[in-house]
């Protein structure tokens, strides 16, 4: 895929951008490739654990993977980290995100 071979040249000059790791485990996901884009949003908040979105984005994979213990756990993250940015939006949309998990 030409996207995920830029955002890995983006990664190559600058190891530290969170948010390439981040667009690749998204393309992974779409693609099913599940497993590749847990590894890749690991790598995210390795490198930044304060970046809500590879949270949010890791709980829908596990989400996916049925894997609703985890999923909540890294929703509730999100949340946490949504509301230090003042992100109300995100908040919301997680929060919801996370009553339909648990229901």
């Amino acid at each position: 895929d030409m996207a995920i071979v830029q955002y890995e040249n983006a990664i190559l000059r600058k190891p530290d951008m969170v948010s390439a790791y981040n667009n690749i485990a998204n393309i992974l996901d779409m693609e099913g490739r599940y497993d590749e884009a847990m590894d890749y949003y690991k790598r995210a908040i390795a490198i930044s654990p304060q970046f809500p979105n590879a949270y949010f984005n890791l709980s829908n994979t596990l989400k996916k993977l049925g894997r609703t213990i985890e999923s909540s756990r890294n929703l509730r993250l999100a949340i946490d980290l949504y509301r230090k940015e003042k992100n109300d939006a995100m908040v919301a949309a997680a929060q919801e995100r996370l009553q339909k998990l648990i229901e």
